[in-house]
Order: C-alpha cells, then sequence, then structure tokens
C-alpha cells in the first residue's frame, strides 16, 4: 500500500496499474485505489472486486481508473488479496 497527496491529480483521470501473477488464489485478489477527502471520507473507490483475480495466473496487466474529485486530498493505492495464495 502506498499513500500520497492528491493536489496534482485533482480534476484528472488517474490510472493505477501495473503486471499480477497469482497462485492457488482461493479467494480473489486485484489491485485496489482510493481517494479521501481532508477529513478522511471515501470520495472514489475500486478494489477490483467485480473483475478479481482468482486462482492461478500467469503475469497480467491489470489497471484501476477513475477521476480524481476536486475535494480530493490523498491517494491510496495498493494490492489485496482475500483468502490464501
Amino acid at each position: 500500500m502506498q499513500q500520497f497527496q492528491a493536489r496534482e491529480y485533482r480534476g484528472r483521470r488517474m490510472r493505477f496499474s501495473g503486471f499480477v501473477r497469482t497462485e492457488d488464489v482461493s479467494g480473489w485478489s486485484g489491485l485496489w485505489m482510493r481517494v479521501d477527502d481532508h477529513q478522511q471520507n471515501m470520495l472514489a473507490f475500486d478494489n477490483m472486486q467485480k473483475r478479481s483475480i482468482q486462482g492461478t495466473t500467469e503475469w497480467n496487466h491489470y489497471a484501476c481508473v477513475m477521476d480524481i474529485p476536486s475535494e480530493a486530498d490523498v491517494i491510496n493505492i495498493g494490492i489485496l488479496l482475500s483468502g490464501s495464495g
């Protein structure tokens, strides 16, 4: 997980992408991206749950794309694994 200031990205479309390889994922995994305001209210969120990575896969390119609202303060990005793998 990484967190950084949203100042430079406000009002723009942002893509967080990466290559992911999985082995025996029993639940699901995926990249995730969340945008929060200065009070830590969530403004935008995508964790790939509806297009998750499951099982065993070779290296593939995945992405989360979202518009960054003008009131955005912090952008969080990362990768998650729900279950074993």
